[in-house]
């Protein structure tokens, strides 16, 4: 302005809520009033009302944010969302109590599973990572399967020692992964991918995994195998619910088993887990589709399961979310952004600013997740 090379009906200031862009008002007016200069001209906006200007002025009709937006209301409202998901589908609610309890927690890189132990086990000193009933088991693939089989009400002990004694001047004894005492049937979990390969750093495993099935074979006793392949998947679940009710166990899902040991995932937790993914994907104009595709592509890692159930979850909120814009005819912050930035890119509005500034700029990544003011 002093150098005139711009008027001050040509600048903007921008922030990313209405507090701050005040301030940067009286800031600029308080600096530039004494030099004579028109401080007041000069336009401090939010992000958000900016956006609606943009709307209003192309389109001639200026939408309505929800009023659900400010001071962490979407967190509560979408949390109402979901619980009437739950309240009028058995399905989705099965399924969030599945993801909540169970599948919370991702699974490390093949191989890895045994790495970095969480916890120990007083009186033993065993190391391992804690399951929802309390034990401490060696991988953390072996801890989904034990919160999987307590969130059903399954008994089982871990490995616990093999009913016939295998010691011999090769072998200690055998302690298989787990044993069901309700039907005398023990389970083995392998590390094995989808090829049927254990991790290259495990030698002599597929020796041991020949002398463990002699042993049963020998001896007579059952045995379940599921593989790291097998939980990637979803199908372990699938084989574990298959051959324990054909043996005589009845398996009973319920969330709200009191965890014994590590603690779960709580439903404020995963809603504000759901409603962070939601602006990023909304954001980035991700569809259910592409993010389905991604999945399947492994963009998020090899636990295929646990990213579909989620992305299913996901869908549901969503259009539950999009749904109640809708019914009230209203938008939320990144419909906002999304179509002003469409109509400037488009040239459908020219605002008409040559300097634009942005107060705090680093935080513009998260522009979507803070509180703002139109």
């Amino acid at each position: 302005m002093h150098r005139k090379l711009f008027d001050a009906s040509e600048i903007l200031l921008l922030a990313f809520n209405a507090d701050a862009a005040n301030e940067l008002k009286a800031r600029i007016r308080d600096r530039l009033d004494p030099l004579g200069l028109a401080g007041d001209s000069v336009r401090a906006q939010t992000f958000h009302a900016f956006g609606l200007d943009i709307i209003g002025q192309a389109t001639g009709a200026r939408p309505t944010l929800a009023p659900w937006l400010d001071g962490g209301q979407d967190l509560h409202h979408l949390h109402g969302l979901i619980r009437q998901l739950q309240e009028r589908d058995a399905t989705f609610a099965s399924r969030w109590d599945l993801f909540r309890v169970v599948l919370g927690r991702d699974l490390p890189p093949f191989g890895d599973e045994e790495d970095a132990p969480e916890d120990w086990e007083r009186g033993s000193g065993k190391e391992g990572f804690r399951t929802l009933d309390g034990k401490i088991v060696r991988s953390q693939g072996e801890r989904l399967i034990a919160d999987w089989l307590y969130y059903n009400g399954v008994n089982y002990e871990y490995e616990r020692p093999y009913s016939f004694n295998t010691a011999d001047a090769q072998h200690r004894q055998y302690y298989p992964d787990f044993y069901y005492p309700d039907i005398d049937t023990y389970h083995e979990h392998w590390a094995l991918d989808a090829a049927g390969n254990p991790p290259s750093k495990f030698h002599g495993y597929r020796e041991g995994m020949q002398w463990k099935h002699e042993i049963h074979r020998k001896n007579g006793t059952q045995l379940i195998e599921t593989t790291m392949a097998d939980l990637w998947s979803g199908r372990a679940f699938t084989i574990l619910e298959k051959e324990l009710t054909r043996r005589g166990v009845k398996l009973s899902p319920n969330p709200n088993r009191p965890p014994l040991g590590r603690k779960v995932l709580e439903d404020k937790d995963l809603v504000r887990t759901f409603r962070t993914f939601m602006l990023h994907a909304k954001s980035n104009r991700l569809a259910d589709e592409e993010l389905a595709t991604r999945a399947r592509n492994n963009a998020a890692g090899a636990f295929l399961f646990r990213h579909e159930l989620f992305l299913n979850l996901f869908a549901e909120i969503r259009r539950a979310w999009e749904k109640a814009l809708s019914d009230q005819q209203v938008i939320d912050f990144e419909d906002m952004l999304i179509q002003a930035t469409d109509l400037l890119e488009s040239g459908a509005y020219d605002p008409g600013y040559k300097l634009v500034m942005v107060d705090e700029f680093q935080d513009a990544p998260k522009l979507g997740c803070a509180s703002h003011e139109p």
